[in-house]
């Protein structure tokens, strides 16, 4: 997998590290022995105190905006995050802090690349980051197997998804998300875990509907593009979503545009980013 060789990459050497968030923050101490001992091999998972806040990923989204660099031990501490049981909700910090990681600390570097020159390494760093974090997410959708659709899922995992509709039927489909995301925040803040299907419809909408999919002509269906989407995704979301996830995940190395969707080799064509604003918000919002 993608994933295993540049985790192979970035802990080749072994060793472990030590990482202070701030002052009175938790040490994450040790978080990886990943020595040549064990030939590289996927680090050790080590248990942390949930719940964390977005304070976590302040060093990364510092680092990336002062200095256009991506700390190694910044990374070694969110990999060793645990991922959560099993079941149909994710904890809000965790999904919040995998949502802000994977795609806001790719804006702030490409914010800062506008005056600082490219840092290879934290080019591999960032496309691991984004593969782990959105491999796990989607893993952790499928396992969690189809359930009965709400209305957000639907417009946005399920058959009612906007990929194919243009104009007045997309302009109808903007307005019933809108819609569906008010009433959403009504009763969001208020519960203890978030559905997987509509915290992962809240993320896609955001950062992969506007990505749109390519154009159906045989050299964009690669077979990078299926070795990115883990396994069985595509039995709990509509065919054209998993083309889209699919397609995103093998882009998770490509540069971003300014509103962080990556850059598609078929070319820029117009976004649309319809109820990002509120979508966010619902995601990002750590307290009513």
């Amino acid at each position: 997998m993608e994933r295993d060789r540049l985790l192979r990459r970035l802990f080749e050497g072994g060793g472990g590290y030590w990482f202070w968030l701030a002052p009175g923050a938790p040490r994450y101490g040790d978080a990886y022995d990943a020595g040549r001992s064990r030939g590289g091999a996927e680090p050790r998972r080590k248990v942390m105190q949930p719940p964390l806040t977005l304070d976590f990923a302040g060093p990364a989204a510092e680092a990336l905006l002062q200095h256009a660099v991506l700390p190694a031990p910044w990374l070694h501490a969110y990999l060793a995050l645990e991922r959560p049981a099993p079941g149909e909700t994710w904890e809000p910090w965790l999904f919040r802090l995998r949502h802000f990681a994977s795609t806001y600390l790719p804006i702030r570097y490409a914010a800062r690349l506008g005056s600082a020159p490219r840092d290879r390494e934290t080019d591999q760093r960032l496309e691991l980051l984004v593969l782990s974090s959105e491999q796990d997410l989607w893993s952790e959708l499928a396992a969690a197997g189809p359930s009965e659709e709400s209305p957000l899922a639907s417009l946005v995992l399920g058959a009612r998804n906007p990929l194919r509709l243009h104009g007045s039927e997309r302009a109808a489909w903007d307005a019933e998300y809108g819609e569906t995301l008010k009433a959403l925040g009504a009763t969001w803040f208020d519960l203890p875990a978030w559905p997987r299907r509509d915290a992962m419809a809240l993320h896609v909408a955001s950062f992969y509907l506007p990505l749109g999919l390519p154009p159906d002509e045989p050299r964009f269906e690669d077979a990078a593009h299926e070795r990115a989407l883990p396994p069985h995704v595509a039995e709990v979301v509509h065919p054209d979503v998993a083309r889209l996830a699919a397609c995103w995940l093998a882009l998770a190395g490509a540069d971003r545009d300014s509103a962080g969707v990556p850059v598609a080799p078929w070319g820029a064509r117009p976004r649309n980013y319809a109820g990002r604003t509120l979508a966010e918000w619902l995601i990002l919002k750590e307290s009513r």
